[in-house]
């Protein structure tokens, strides 16, 4: 059953006591102490594309590599990195194919590795490798590729599209009931149906009508036919999960047909500097993003820009979400780290991991809940994503703004608990 009081809370922003623990804790994080090292040194390997010619991001890199600068030098009881442990991150390249990727997880076995951050949507061969040496991956990004099906040790931070939907999708339907009808325009694959299901599942839930899938394929560019179909159902919102210049050529084929209908989407498809583009500007467009808008005031927000000053990685290519993963994906470890009444390792990692439940969330400076010891329902895709924190933004004025002040709960929001 749905929470409904504890979602409007929640979306409303009566997140006072939240707030004011993360701006503590990101305040206690910084302090300016001598931290010391003294332990063995603890690898991170950071596997993505590292050059423009590869569909990946070297972002990630830049947030691991200023993560892990402010942690060897935040000093806990005296000792920086990891309990006294500094980290030393490495990277790999896959080069865009799975060989690739199993090289770079030989490359782990053989330096060592204790941990693997991954964006590398051409993994899966790497896993039996992973697996084998058990290396986890803790704070990786989330892909939605077989190296998440199979890969037990897969620990992500991030959500990927499917409970970016639903955050949207609940708010917009909270706040602006008289939309009613809605229905979805998506690319036809396996993954998008995957995606499209519990929004679908939700909208009756919230006294709705689903009126069904509008399929395209990844290569069409004018799509007037299919939105004047959506025109003709009488669909009122649609959710649009295509690529970027498709989601551009919807809205421009919507503002041809004078059909203006209320707009739901996930970060990736909708690019900030595109939706300024659109014949409405934006105006009836709610997203569900992994992190909050990159300008925003919040303190977690203001230290990650502090710490990617510090690296001195603080460039407007790698100040990007995937940036903002890699960082916390430090920071978590250090705060795992400091769980560990033994010594830090690999297999002392993963096993304080399964003891961090909903009773003893790790949290990241107010922009992350993570609870990676309960198994969540995204299970086929990420065994261990058990809390799907999404942030809920809409369009104004060329960019992006925070329609609320905390992130959304989206598993509860779809009434899995």
């Amino acid at each position: 059953m749905l929470n409904l009081r504890r979602l409007t809370a929640v979306l409303a922003g009566v997140s006072v006591a939240v707030g004011l623990a993360a701006a503590s804790g990101a305040a206690a994080a910084s302090r300016n102490v001598k931290a010391k090292t003294p332990g063995s040194v603890f690898k991170v390997m950071v596997i993505t594309g590292l050059n423009t010619t590869e569909n990946e991001t070297p972002s990630l890199l830049a947030g691991v590599q200023a993560g892990a600068n402010a942690v060897n030098k935040t000093a806990v009881k005296g000792l920086g990195g990891l309990k006294g442990h500094r980290i030393k991150v490495i990277s790999c390249s896959p080069n865009s194919t799975p060989a690739g990727s199993a090289m770079c997880a030989r490359e782990a076995v053989a330096d060592k590795v204790g941990d693997v951050i991954q964006l590398d949507t051409y993994a899966g061969d790497d896993v039996p490798i992973f697996a084998a040496a058990g290396i986890p991956h803790i704070g990786t990004e989330e892909t939605g590729t077989s190296q998440e099906a199979n890969g037990k040790l897969w620990y992500p931070l991030i959500p990927d599209s499917l409970p970016e939907g639903v955050a949207a999708l609940y708010y917009t339907m909270k706040h602006n009931p008289s939309v009613k009808k809605w229905a979805a325009i998506t690319v036809n694959a396996p993954a998008s149906a995957l995606n499209i299901a519990p929004v679908a599942s939700l909208v009756p839930r919230l006294g709705g009508t689903w009126l069904g899938t509008t399929f395209v394929t990844g290569l069409d560019v004018d799509l007037s036919v299919p939105v004047a179909k959506l025109q003709a159902e009488g669909a009122q919102g649609v959710y649009v999960l295509t690529n970027p210049s498709q989601a551009q050529a919807f809205t421009t084929a919507a503002a041809g047909l004078g059909y203006d209908p209320d707009i739901i989407g996930v970060s990736p498809t909708f690019p900030a500097t595109n939706v300024a583009g659109f014949p409405n500007g934006g105006k009836n467009l709610v997203i569900g993003a992994e992190t909050p808008p990159l300008n925003s005031p919040l303190p977690g927000v203001k230290k990650w820009l502090a710490d990617m000053k510090a690296a001195h990685v603080a460039t407007t290519a790698n100040e990007t979400p995937d940036g903002v993963t890699g960082w916390l994906a430090m920071w978590a470890l250090q705060k795992l780290s400091q769980r560990i009444k033994g010594a830090v390792t690999k297999a002392s990692l993963i096993a304080e991991l399964h003891k961090v439940g909903a009773k003893n969330p790790i949290n990241l400076f107010g922009l992350v809940t993570w609870e990676p010891g309960v198994k969540g329902p995204e299970s086929e895709l990420a065994p261990h994503l058990a809390v799907a924190d999404v942030w809920v933004l809409g369009f104004a004025n060329g960019g992006y703004k925070l329609l609320s002040s905390k992130p959304s709960d989206a598993w509860t929001e779809l009434g899995v608990s």
